[in-house]
This record gives structure tokens, C-alpha cells and sequence, in this order.
């Protein structure tokens, strides 16, 4: 499906509305909490102990899904200078073996990321007590599903 499709498609739709409203919803909460806390720090000379950690932990799923939609909707930032330059075959395998590195690389990544997130599991946090492996399944879910991206991107040039 070409992006203009993909558009048109209700599932798509939704997911991405879904996906942009979860990432409102983790800014906001980071932007509130660091918020709560300076007035705590200031007017109360008192910090809230778990804050900086809930806003870490906001932004880490921030970054990981954020940067998902991102590759999702192909607002990366690329330099394509040089591609640019070469004729539209040699366009199309640049694109293909970029895609294919972009495949080794979120199949690595997830990968690891499940064994890091399932060793780190019996590890808490040291003021929410929440356990880093639960903090960190972000990683290998979003590299998965950024490899489902590329993986159909890929198909996608090799159909043009």
C-alpha cells in the first residue's frame, strides 16, 4: 500500500490515532509530573521521590514509540544527496539493501532487547519499585514492529 492508501485505510487510521493520542498522554504526564515537582522543590522545599523516575520512564516509551510512527510515516531524516544522483534502478537497490540493513539491525535489536528486558525482569527501580525489564519491553516491541515496517516497505520496492 502505497502512504495515500494507507490513509484511506480505517485500521491504519485508527491504530495511528491511537498511537498519537498515547504519545500525548506520556508527554503530558511527563510535562505535569517534572511540573508538580518544581513547585513541590520551590514553594514546599520538598521533591517528590518517584518523579524523575515516572518522567524517565515517560519519555524512554516516548522516544521507542514516537520513533516507530516515525519510520511508520517516513519522517526520519535521511541525506539522500547522493542517491538523488544515481538513476531510478539504482535508487530502488540503495533503497533495498538500506532496507535490508534496517531489517538486520531491528532483528538484533529486538532480539537482544527481549533478553535484556527478561534478565532485567527481578531488577526494580529503586523509588517506583517498577522493574526495569517491564520499563524496558518498550525497546524490543518497537524495534519488532519496526522491523514489520521495513520488512513490508521492502516488499513494497520490490513489487514497483
Amino acid at each position: 500500500m502505497e502512504k495515500s492508501d494507507m490513509k484511506k485505510s480505517g485500521f491504519y487510521s485508527k491504530i495511528k490515532g491511537i498511537t498519537e493520542y498515547l504519545l500525548f498522554l506520556l508527554f503530558a504526564a511527563m510535562v505535569v509530573i517534572v511540573f508538580i515537582n518544581v513547585i513541590a522543590r520551590f514553594a514546599f522545599n520538598n521533591s517528590l521521590t518517584a518523579s524523575e523516575e515516572i518522567a524517565r520512564i515517560c519519555f524512554i516509551w516516548l522516544v521507542f514509540i514516537g520513533a516507530t510512527l516515525a519510520l511508520e510515516e517516513g519522517e526520519h531524516i535521511g541525506i539522500d544527496l547522493l542517491i538523488n544522483l544515481l538513476p531510478r534502478i539504482g535508487q530502488k537497490l540503495a533503497a533495498i539493501v538500506a532496507n535490508i540493513l534496517l531489517l538486520a539491525i531491528t532483528a538484533l535489536a529486538s532480539i537482544y532487547g527481549f533478553i535484556l528486558s527478561k534478565n532485567n525482569m527481578d531488577w526494580p527501580s529503586p523509588a517506583t519499585g517498577i522493574s526495569f525489564g517491564a520499563i524496558g519491553i518498550i525497546l524490543p516491541i518497537c524495534f519488532t514492529l519496526m522491523f514489520f515496517i521495513v520488512l513490508r516497505k521492502t516488499v513494497l520496492l520490490f513489487k514497483k
